[in-house]
């Protein structure tokens, strides 16, 4: 029996002393880490709190952040609760999105606290249209159907490769950023953006920008039309074989283009948003781009090489200012017996420096005649002018031009006179005639700047030589013991020397702009020298000029 009461003992103490065991054992380090625990839980929230009342809402946004990344690492992977935990990871991501630090990385806080606690949800007070959007690309990329936060889902998310968003909208001709994480495990030597606007028919292809394992690029804006834009990712290894798909022409990612944004302007990570285009080089065809003004063509530098030697031909006809006279074609007196007809005693009576002839061209009067003509005609009645115009010469040329630099020219003419006057007496009185030559030295001035490689520039010249200046007009004239009155040329005569001044205006062709036309007037007057008188006269000029 004794031996039956020892056993007894020894398994009672045994079965009763096991749950007191286990308890105790179980009961100590689960005082001392729930006690741990909660002061960590508790330091967490304090930092979330400030994190969201006092920084975030100041918009001291990266405070903000920082707060919270130290309350995420406070807690660890089990020091805080997991309704915790996925709410410090929810705060984190409404930071970065709605402090446009970065939404990508907000987007992953998201998805981190969704697997987490799937039940997380936004915070109702901080809630806004980007969060929510945000939100709903989250629970699509951990998984999870439908749409949290209260936010409707805007698409169905492609099949892929890759981890990507797409931009929740873009304005009209503005590019749209495309910024892609590869997934994959085979190596990616290239990705390809495939993309349509709503106005086109037809995908378009884009070659994103490596970085790292992501990959990036915009959107010509010119691509851009308001509607829906539409596209997929294809990836290709080294030896250009597709082996990576984001999407695809059935089920592709969208965008919707708006007029304008209601949001904050999407952008690729750590850059600014995009700008929209105003160059029409960067529309499709057809596409309703804003143009801007088109720069003025550049001015023509005189620095180019444009020709110095300049040859050409013209022509130009005179209209001469008549002065008034009596007795025009009447002589100074009559030779003695045996005396010559010379010297002024025989020169014409007027001094306007008028000369008569007869229609067909022989002086009048003769005086080889013993001046019986002179004698007959009678005083008063031999020959009256009123002022006035009268057509002169025509001139033809050749010309010769140097150009000392794009505004002066330097040259000469040579050429022929044409309708001058036909006697011989004005010669024996010591007039100097040289018709019927025409020559002149001339210096000429471009106005405007470069303006020998301007189109039309205007000019202005001066000149001098020798040339004959003359014009005739009919008088009627009456002879003593003659009937009636006879009708004579009355020649005024000037020259030879003579100044001038003109302008015009020059027109220039070809791509050296060395072909010239030059279209103006001139006035002229001749000096009174070797007793012709100063005669004015002027008439428009014409000269054509090529240039070497």
């Amino acid at each position: 029996m004794g031996g039956l009461a020892a056993i007894a003992l020894f398994w009672a103490v045994l079965v009763f002393s096991l749950p007191v065991t286990a308890q105790v054992r179980g009961a100590a380090p689960s005082s001392g880490s729930a006690h741990s625990a909660g002061k960590v839980e508790q330091q967490a929230r304090s930092l979330q709190k400030k994190a969201i009342e006092d920084d975030y809402l100041s918009t001291e946004f990266a405070k903000a952040e920082e707060r919270l990344n130290k309350a995420v690492t406070l807690c660890g992977s089990d020091k805080c609760s997991a309704q915790l935990r996925a709410q410090l990871r929810r705060d984190l991501g409404v930071v970065e999105i709605g402090g446009q630090i970065d939404r990508e990385k907000g987007i992953s806080n998201f998805v981190e606290a969704l697997r987490i606690d799937p039940n997380v949800v936004l915070d109702p007070d901080l809630r806004t249209k980007e969060l929510d959007q945000a939100f709903d690309v989250a629970r699509r990329r951990a998984g999870l159907a439908g749409a949290g936060g209260g936010a409707t889902a805007t698409q169905t998310s492609p099949s892929n490769d890759f981890s990507h968003t797409p931009v929740a909208e873009q304005a009209v001709l503005t590019p749209v950023p495309i910024y892609v994480e590869y997934t994959g495990t085979e190596p990616l030597a290239r990705v390809i953006v495939r993309y349509k606007s709503a106005t086109s028919s037809e995908w378009k292809a884009l070659d994103l920008k490596r970085a790292g394992r992501s990959w990036k690029g915009l959107v010509s804006c010119g691509d851009v039309a308001q509607g829906s834009f539409q596209y997929y990712l294809q990836g290709f290894n080294p030896q250009n074989e597709a082996v990576a798909t984001g999407g695809d022409r059935t089920t592709p990612y969208t965008v919707p283009i708006k007029p304008s944004l209601e949001g904050a302007a999407p952008h690729l990570p750590g850059e600014a948003p995009p700008e929209a285009c105003t160059d029409a080089a960067d529309c499709s065809p057809g596409f309703p781009c804003e143009k801007k003004p088109e720069p003025p063509p550049p001015a023509p530098d005189a620095s180019h090489k444009y020709p110095r030697f300049w040859v050409g031909a013209g022509l130009g006809f005179d209209f001469l200012v008549l002065p008034a006279g009596d007795d025009v074609c009447k002589l100074n007196g009559e030779p003695q017996s045996g005396e010559q007809p010379t010297g002024n005693k025989f020169e014409p009576k007027n001094d306007a420096g008028y000369y008569c002839t007869t229609p067909d061209g022989t002086d009048y009067p003769s005086r080889t005649d013993k001046f019986v003509q002179n004698l007959a005609l009678q005083d008063g009645k031999a020959g009256k002018v009123e002022s006035g115009l009268a057509p002169s010469n025509f001139r033809v040329w050749l010309s010769f031009d140097y150009a000392l630099s794009a505004n002066f020219l330097v040259g000469a003419r040579i050429g022929l006179v044409f309708r001058t006057f036909p006697g011989n007496e004005p010669k024996q009185d010591g007039h100097v005639l040289l018709a019927p030559f025409h020559g002149e030295a001339r210096l000429t001035y471009l106005v405007g700047k470069d303006a020998i490689l301007q189109p039309v520039a205007p000019y202005a010249f001066l000149a001098t030589g020798v040339s004959q200046y003359d014009a005739k007009v009919e008088v009627p004239v009456v002879e003593r013991d003659i009937p009636g009155t006879r009708t004579i040329h009355a020649w005024e005569i000037g020259g030879p020397w003579f100044a001038s001044l003109g302008a015009g205006i020059r027109v220039a062709f070809g791509d050296r702009k060395n072909i010239a036309l030059l279209l103006g007037g001139r006035g002229n007057l001749t000096l009174p020298v070797a007793k012709s008188p100063a005669v004015p006269s002027f008439g428009p000029e014409a000269n054509f000029q090529i240039g070497f």
